[in-house]
C-alpha cells in the first residue's frame, strides 16, 4: 500500500464519516494530489446541469459535490475548496456548453452533406474560426454562446425537427437568440438579426470563412458569386472589432479567384 491515501469526503453529509469513502492509495504525494484533482473535476462534471451558470456549479459542489483530501502527511498542499474555484467552473462550463451543442447539431444534420461531404465538415471549420477568433469577444460568456452558436448556426434553418424554441429549451435564451439572428429570412441571411447580435455578426463571419476556405477546395461558381456578392454589404455592417476577419475573407476570395 502507498504511503499517502486519497480520502473522498460527501459535501452533503458534511462530518459525517460514514459516507467517506477510499480513493485510492499512491507512493508519492504529487500523485495523490493528481487523484484528488481528477475526483473534483469529476464530480463538477457530474453536477453540470443544462443551463446553469459558473457560480451556481460552484454552489453545487458545495452543497453536493465530491470533497478529496490526502492523508498520509502533515500540510498537504491541497485543499478541494481552494482547488475548486470560479475560473476552473467556467472552464467546465464551456467545455459542457461546447459538446452539448456539437453532439446537438451532428445529429441534426446527420442525414445532410456540405459538397461530397457530411455536413458536420463544415461545423468543424466554422468552429475552427470560432476558437481563432473568439479573442475578440467581450468575455466568456459572449464566447460560449459563440461556441454553441457555431455549431448549431444552420439547425433552425436547415433542420425540420429544429425550432428556436426547441434550442432555448436545450441552450438557453441567448444561444437561440443568436443562432436565428443567423437563420436566412427568404434565401437571403439575416442582417437586421445579425446587426442587432454582435456575437451572431461575429459568427456569420465564420461562417463566411469557412465557406470561401472550402471554396478552395471544392470550387463551386455559383457559391462563389453568392460569397462575393454578399461580401460587400457584410463588410459595410462588419463592427470595428472584427474587421480583421471580414479581410481574411476578403483575401480568400481573392485568392479562390485566382
Amino acid at each position: 500500500m502507498g504511503k499517502y491515501i486519497v480520502k473522498v469526503d460527501d459535501n452533503f453529509h458534511y462530518m459525517d464519516e460514514s459516507e467517506r469513502y477510499d480513493g485510492g492509495s499512491y507512493s508519492t504525494l504529487e500523485e495523490a494530489i493528481r487523484r484528488c484533482e481528477e475526483i473534483a473535476i469529476r464530480s463538477l462534471e457530474d453536477l453540470y446541469e443544462k443551463g446553469i451558470d459558473s457560480g451556481k456549479l460552484m454552489t453545487q459542489w458545495m452543497m453536493f459535490g465530491e470533497d478529496p483530501f490526502v492523508t498520509g502527511a502533515e500540510n498537504v498542499p491541497f485543499s478541494a475548496r481552494d482547488y475548486i474555484d470560479e475560473p476552473l467552473c467556467q472552464k467546465i462550463v464551456s467545455k459542457k456548453i461546447d459538446i452539448g451543442a456539437m453532439l446537438f447539431a451532428v445529429s441534426a444534420h446527420r442525414d445532410q452533406k456540405y459538397g461530397e461531404y457530411p455536413y458536420a465538415v463544415h461545423l468543424g471549420f466554422v468552429n475552427h474560426y470560432v476558437n481563432r477568433y473568439k479573442h475578440l469577444l467581450s468575455g466568456q460568456t459572449e464566447m460560449d454562446i459563440a461556441v454553441a452558436s457555431g455549431w448549431l448556426h444552420d439547425t433552425i434553418e436547415d433542420c425540420p425537427d429544429v425550432s428556436y424554441e426547441k434550442l432555448k429549451e436545450d441552450f438557453g435564451e441567448q444561444i437561440a437568440d443568436t443562432v436565428q439572428a443567423l437563420t436566412n429570412v427568404g434565401g437571403e441571411y439575416n442582417l437586421a438579426g445579425l446587426k442587432n447580435n454582435k456575437v451572431a455578426f461575429f459568427v456569420k463571419l465564420c461562417d463566411r470563412l469557412a465557406n470561401v476556405y472550402f471554396s478552395r477546395i471544392d470550387f463551386k461558381e455559383k457559391a462563389y458569386n453568392k460569397y462575393v456578392h454578399q461580401f460587400e454589404e457584410i463588410f459595410k455592417n462588419c463592427p470595428e472589432e472584427f474587421k480583421q476577419m471580414a479581410e481574411e475573407i476578403k483575401s480568400l476570395l481573392g485568392e479562390v479567384a485566382a
